[in-house]
């Protein structure tokens, strides 16, 4: 008894091979487009993010309490209310020291914002960054506080 072997007639190699072709250049397309779409949408909230910032930067009741004792009792309620308001996960405001005046966890109020992205804020520079944080992934904003003195 001999083996017959089966082949596929070309017509049906070829069907399959176009449809393979087919559906790499779909999946390839899809693939990319998702791509463009995630990075159009980290940038759309990186730059909500920093129309925050520099709204709650040039609120006064900030630049008057930031860096002064106690201050937190004036800027965290103003930080909440706008983080509730906008959907954002948190707001930190921090002084020129990384002192923090508003958290979403009030325990951390008060203590330091170890972090080399503050670096160019402190200089003077707004910027938005893409970061893992103690809060997971973030796209995070940063806005000086500018007074007629300076940056706060």
């Amino acid at each position: 008894m001999g083996l017959q072997r089966r082949f596929l007639p070309l017509r049906t190699k070829l069907a399959l091979l176009s449809f393979a072709s087919v559906l790499l250049a779909v999946l390839a397309a899809v693939i990319l487009i998702a791509v463009k779409v995630f990075y159009l949408l980290e940038e759309e909230m990186g730059m909500r993010a920093l129309a925050i910032a520099r709204t709650l930067a040039q609120l006064e009741a900030i630049q008057n309490n930031v860096g002064h004792p106690g201050g937190f009792q004036v800027i965290q309620p103003i930080a909440e209310k706008t983080r509730a308001a906008t959907g954002v996960a948190y707001i930190v405001v921090v002084d020129m020291e990384g002192v923090r005046y508003s958290h979403p966890s009030a325990e951390r109020i008060g203590g330091k914002f170890a972090d080399p992205d503050l670096e160019p804020a402190f200089a003077g520079r707004e910027y938005v960054s893409r970061t893992t944080g103690v809060m997971g992934p973030a796209v995070r904003a940063f806005s000086p506080i500018k007074v007629d003195e300076g940056t706060r």
